[in-house]
């Protein structure tokens, strides 16, 4: 189970950035200006000293639009970026504002004719290319509160938390995984040497500042999702930890369980347009138990476990076991 709920890497998106500079080699042709002389000609990608990369445009990530932006620049005497303008490529206008935006802020070494310093005119392209990514890491701030919130169901024995995830410190590999938030989740790694009211205070303080400091209202979403499956989960993990048999999960609170069940379900029933469509879908799945009575009883139980279990071969497939021949 350890796997549905972190994810090994956080990177979501990869942007290749190549710079190529096109130009007539052969027939290179002077531009008079009132300015200064304007050449096309030469290669002069080398020259470049800094390129900075465009930032994914969320809509185009959404759209998951990829492809070349070729941008016209053109380079004054001193080696800076004065124009920019995309002539070729992906349409999106969002890509080609990004890529001219990013175009605008290179420098490159100055071009010389003759000795004197001229303005250049060329093309740096750019490559928008969408990283495959796991379900793990597309919802791993969902991952991060709902483990926090698992994690503070057993405030009162932290050492069975760990006996719970095979003897690992899931926590503290939990945390790790979100350097942007070291110090809000600074007290929660405290979580084995803090009283068990500091635990609870912790976790809650935690999460709050990690909701309040992340940018969109779909990180908001899943870290409200996460909440709501780690308080389901989390009672139900503290029985199985104690050894007592799954029929003792009938004794949970079964109004609590419908709460958070029908939390799920207003969630599910709004949720942003990048959450990939198969957890959606299982968590509608999952929610839609609330409507039922005696849910943590006979087939009910059953019921609840099977799709418990869906979402989470969801978020973090087991790898087929190889057969025998």
């Amino acid at each position: 189970m350890k796997d549905a709920f972190y994810s090994s890497r956080l990177f979501c998106l990869l942007i290749v950035v190549s710079v190529a500079f096109c130009f007539d080699v052969a027939g290179q042709t002077v531009e008079d200006g009132p300015a200064a002389k304007t050449i096309s000609g030469g290669l002069v990608t080398g020259k470049a000293k800094t390129l900075p990369q465009p930032q994914y445009p969320e809509s185009a990530r959404i759209a998951k639009i990829t492809g070349e932006v070729k941008v016209q620049v053109l380079i004054d005497e001193k080696g800076t970026v004065i124009s920019a303008e995309a002539v070729d490529g992906v349409e999106d206008l969002a890509l080609r504002q990004a890529s001219e935006a990013a175009a605008m802020q290179a420098t490159f070494s100055p071009t010389l004719l003759s000795g004197q310093p001229v303005r250049v005119r060329g093309v740096i392209t750019y490559n928008f290319v969408a990283e495959v990514v796991s379900n793990e890491e597309k919802v791993k701030l969902m991952a991060l509160s709902a483990f926090l919130t698992v994690a503070k169901s057993f405030s009162n024995d932290a050492e069975k938390l760990r006996e719970s995830f095979e003897g690992e410190d899931i926590l503290g590999e939990m945390i790790a995984e979100f350097p942007e938030f070291s110090a809000d989740l600074k007290e929660v790694s405290a979580f084995d040497r803090n009283t068990p009211d500091k635990r609870v205070q912790s976790v809650n303080t935690a999460i709050a500042a990690v909701r309040a400091k992340v940018g969109t209202e779909s990180d908001r979403w899943q870290l409200d999702v996460g909440v709501a499956l780690g308080e389901l989960m989390g009672p139900m993990m503290v029985i199985m930890a104690s050894g007592s048999s799954p029929s003792e999960l009938a004794n949970l609170d079964e109004v609590k369980t419908k709460e958070y069940l029908s939390q799920l379900g207003e969630l599910a029933a709004k949720p942003p347009l990048d959450f990939p469509k198969d957890i959606l879908e299982k968590l509608t799945d999952l929610s839609a138990l609330s409507q039922r009575n005696k849910i943590l009883q006979g087939e009910n139980l059953d019921e609840f476990g099977k799709r418990l279990l869906a979402l989470i071969e969801t978020i973090s497939p087991t790898e087929d076991e190889p057969t025998e021949n």
